[in-house]
């Protein structure tokens, strides 16, 4: 059985909604910040657009794994530097 595509039913590019949701998990973004990189680069989104898809595409499998390796990274060095 094939999977299904769930970027299917958006009109913007799967390019764009993969950037945006890395930046705000990435990233200390607030939603405005990252709606507002966008503008600057030409792109017109809204900031309940950017959290409509990070809700529905934080349980990607990508996205995940991602998140799971920056949370480690971050706290070994928070971690660390407590200890200087």
């Amino acid at each position: 059985m094939a999977k299904r595509d769930p970027f299917k039913y958006f009109n913007i590019s799967r390019e764009i909604i993969r950037l945006a949701v890395v930046l705000y998990i990435r990233f200390p973004l607030s939603l405005r910040n990252v709606e507002d990189l966008f503008h600057k680069r030409g792109i017109d989104i809204s900031h309940e657009s950017v959290r409509f898809w990070w809700q529905r595409f934080r349980r990607t499998r990508s996205s995940q794994k991602f998140a799971a390796v920056h949370a480690s990274v971050f706290n070994h060095f928070n971690y660390e530097r407590s200890l200087y």
